[in-house]
């Protein structure tokens, strides 16, 4: 039987997380579900109007997702109830119509008032203490049908994620409508921290991106890497795979033909650019690149250099 609700959410705690896996599993002791692209986000309720968010790091996030919070406090499944639940914040974006993890990275970092358009939606996927019950010891179909019945209908903020039997057709809708991935959990399987499990996989499509390379990071005299930003300026990492000697070239006669700047992030460089010395472009020049992921700081993982477009007669390929 479920035991009483322990302690949980502490400074130790780890969410349980997928592993990555070259093939989504098939057979019938699997259920399938999108990978939404957002931030892991836990809620915990006391049953006394009191709640509060945590990401997977368990970084104390309340503020940031207000509407998530009211939202949850004021679902009339959930009123006055003692609960756990893990899922995913994310915002969509108003033109592609999937979810943008820019966008949420966006909302995570600000306290204030935001439009609507852009708000976040809690993405429910588990539960794992329900009324001062442990249920992380309950078969995943059974938490999930819970989440069913506690959130019959989906919210303006609050949906529970679908779960599928035919993870190749889910993948396949996955790449006509280009959204990150599968997660793919046994039925049976029951709530483990971190990666301590072999139940939950995730397999996804690598990102293709456009943005804007803002300078490079030259080491003895040579391009070492590319210094990239997303259009509206935030940093989102360096990129080295895929330059070659040509790139490299073309990139020293992009500067010396149109100029180079002061740093634009001021007193406030990257972290990882601080004893790097830096050529900042005046023109910034948009390219290709392809990444493994987004982290948790809003860089891309293992960024690779997909094309320099033509710039004029002096970037080309």
């Amino acid at each position: 039987m479920m035991k009483q609700l322990p302690p949980l959410l502490g400074p130790s705690f780890t969410p349980m997380a997928p592993i990555s896996i070259a093939a989504i599993p098939e057979g019938k002791e699997w259920l399938h579900q999108l990978k939404w692209d957002g931030i892991r986000l836990l809620a915990e309720a006391d049953g006394q109007e009191k709640l509060e968010l945590y990401t997977r790091k368990m970084e104390e996030r309340t503020a940031s997702f207000y509407t998530i919070q009211q939202a949850l406090l004021q679902h009339p499944s959930l009123r006055e109830q003692r609960f756990v639940l893990d899922g995913e914040a994310i915002v969509m974006d108003p033109v592609l119509k999937r979810p943008s993890f820019p966008l949420i990275l966006k909302r995570q970092r600000t306290t204030s008032a935001i439009s609507q358009r852009d708000e976040a939606i809690y993405v429910v996927f588990d539960i794992l203490h329900w009324n001062g019950e442990d249920l992380r010891q309950v078969p995943y179909e059974e938490r999930h049908q819970l989440l069913l019945e506690l959130f019959p209908d989906q919210t303006e903020y609050l949906l529970v994620t679908d779960a599928f039997e035919d993870g190749e057709a889910l993948w396949a809708w996955v790449e006509t409508h280009e959204w990150e991935g599968v997660v793919s959990k046994r039925r049976h399987s029951f709530y483990q921290e971190a990666k301590r499990h072999q139940d939950w996989f995730k397999h996804k499509k690598s990102l293709e991106l456009q943005v804007l390379a803002i300078g490079y990071i030259e080491r003895e005299g040579r391009v070492a890497s590319l210094v990239i930003s997303q259009c509206d300026g935030s940093y989102v990492g360096r990129v080295s795979i895929g330059l070659n000697e040509q790139h490299r070239s073309l990139l020293q006669a992009w500067c010396r033909s149109e100029g180079v700047i002061a740093s634009p992030f001021g007193g406030q460089l990257p972290s990882d650019l601080r004893k790097e010395r830096v050529i900042w472009f005046k023109k910034p020049i948009p390219i290709e690149v392809t990444a493994l992921e987004w982290t948790d700081a809003g860089v891309l993982r293992h960024p690779k250099l997909v094309s320099l477009p033509a710039r004029t007669n002096t970037i080309s390929q």
